[in-house]
């Protein structure tokens, strides 16, 4: 019954991001990151997701510097 507001909180972000109002991403999972529409970005999972998880414009410099550790 958590908002993903109040799970993210208590998630460590080094580990984990907040990709979109939907989704809460774990670094290790990520396979890869493609350039999309709008200088947004595809995030590609090592498991399958019923959506496609899209990171805003806003976010792709904070979700970059997150997943190369920076």
């Amino acid at each position: 019954e958590e908002t993903l507001d109040e799970i993210e909180k208590r998630l460590p972000p080094q580990v984990f991001f907040r990709a979109n109002r939907q989704f809460i991403i774990q670094k290790k999972f990520v396979l890869n990151a493609q350039f999309y529409f709008n200088n947004r970005l595809l995030v590609h999972l090592k498991i399958n997701t019923p959506e496609n998880i899209i990171i805003s414009r806003e976010k792709t410099g904070l979700f970059k510097n997150w997943l190369s550790g920076v």
